[in-house]
């Protein structure tokens, strides 16, 4: 696969000398992504980066890591800190500007569990209330993006109940989160953590999944912003 250039100020309309080809060995490119330090492209099993010439004329495609790549195009997604994280074939990985970590070790047992034929139609955003990315994906046996996985910039959790094929955020004052997909069985477009008086949720059982308990990781952020105790 290949990527070509289009002329400075005049989008689609490419310069047939600017046809790059990142990856030698023929990979299928699997995203595209837009960083601060130039254009991200990725293969299944690697991961490069797109820059100008040093003379400012033409672009050149460097090798960032030939072992991580990305699976699903539609989980790319920027951090508030501006690294970029996305899932690939051993869990999720982060690019802070420097180098490419896997950051989903801990939860490797759940990683493992995402289904690899399916993967590619897994989705996500940064909510950008929270400040966390909230990741869908197909698991164990699923045709559908079944389980939401979360990294709050310190830990991992997760959340049931929405198989969602898209997800997006306005770009407004509102800050909503849409999802397309299913909830409780319910097709349609939502909007996700947001309360309607015109629909009655059935009813559901919630689990808070919290760091608070853990003494060693007590000072660190995780998922409640606010965490009230009544006794």
């Amino acid at each position: 696969s290949s990527i070509i250039a289009t002329l400075p100020g005049r989008w689609g309309t490419p310069e047939l000398s600017q046809v790059i080809y990142p990856d030698a060995s023929g990979g299928v490119l699997t995203g595209a992504w837009a960083t601060q330090g130039g254009l991200l492209i990725f293969t299944q099993t690697s991961t490069f980066l797109v820059i100008p010439y040093d003379d400012g004329v033409g672009f050149r495609a460097a090798t960032l890591d030939a072992s991580k790549g990305c699976v699903a195009p539609s989980s790319i997604a920027n951090l508030p800190d501006g690294s970029v994280i996305w899932l690939g074939r051993e869990g999720f990985y982060l690019y802070d500007g420097q180098q490419i970590v896997l950051i989903s070790e801990g939860i490797r047992e759940l990683t493992e569990r995402i289904n690899a034929a399916r993967a590619l139609q897994a989705c996500a955003a940064v909510d950008p209330v929270t400040r966390e990315y909230r990741c869908w994906v197909p698991l164990d046996g699923s045709t559908e993006n079944n389980l939401c996985i979360i990294w709050d910039g310190s830990g991992w959790r997760r959340r049931d109940g929405e198989n969602l094929s898209c997800v997006c955020v306005t770009k407004d004052h509102r800050k909503l989160m849409i999802g397309g997909g299913k909830v409780n069985s319910a097709n349609g477009v939502f909007v996700l953590d947001r309360e309607s008086e015109a629909y009655t949720p059935p009813t559901r059982t919630s689990v808070v999944e919290t760091a608070w308990l853990e003494w060693p990781r007590s000072k660190e952020r995780t998922s409640p912003l606010v965490l009230y105790l009544f006794l």
